[in-house]
């Protein structure tokens, strides 16, 4: 009798662990699911959130200056609502977006260089265009767009040759959604 009860013991000890390892494995799946799930919502939150972040910027030119080509400077800032590297901004000539969202882009440059061209460039790429007239006089030129914006993108406005005015010559930077 004592080997049935022994075989007997040895059996539901087996059964033990086995249920105990079973019950382990099942716990660490349900935890590694749930894991995921709060990545999941975290995203979700940020994403949410991102849609009520305000950015705006509006800086201008400090000084008269001619531009070869070149990104035209915006180092004064008259206004920063939500842009954390602002010193980026100034000393880069480049907007980059810390907030993924659709941006609205403006800026005027006063002139007074005939037929020159100007530009709007995310990453690198155009894409707004604007020119001066042939007319020998000042005048403020508008550019501006649209664009939507994901994280470390850039934007600047480019100028080819001209010579831009301090007065009236500014750049604003909104995120509308």
């Amino acid at each position: 009798m004592r080997t049935v009860s022994s075989s007997i013991g040895s059996e539901s000890e087996s059964l033990l662990t086995c249920s105990k390892f079973h019950f382990e494995e099942k716990v660490l799946e349900k935890l590694v699911r749930l894991e995921h799930k709060v990545e999941i919502y975290e995203e979700t939150i940020k994403k949410f959130e991102n849609l009520f972040v305000s950015i705006a910027v509006t800086a201008y030119v400090s000084s008269a200056q001619t531009f070869s080509g070149g990104v035209v400077k915006f180092p004064t800032v008259y206004l920063n609502l939500g842009i954390k590297d602002i010193e980026t901004f100034k000393t880069s000539e480049k907007f980059v977006c810390e907030f993924s969202g659709l941006y609205y882009i403006s800026s005027h440059l006063r002139t007074k260089t005939q037929n020159n061209a100007f530009y709007v460039k995310k990453n690198g790429v155009y894409i707004a265009f604007s020119a001066t007239d042939d007319e020998n006089h000042y005048s403020t030129n508008p550019i501006s767009a649209v664009v939507e914006l994901h994280l470390h993108d850039t934007l600047h406005v480019q100028a080819s040759s001209i010579n831009i005015d301090s007065t009236y010559s500014c750049l604003s930077i909104v995120k509308i959604k």
